[in-house]
């Protein structure tokens, strides 16, 4: 695991989180 696997990993788990905060609210 270097650095670019931990942004990459940190970068979806956080756009996931927004999108399915949205699509839930929805």
């Amino acid at each position: 695991m270097g650095l670019w696997t931990l942004e990459r990993g940190l970068g979806l788990s956080f756009y996931n989180g927004w999108a399915l905060r949205v699509w839930f609210c929805w």
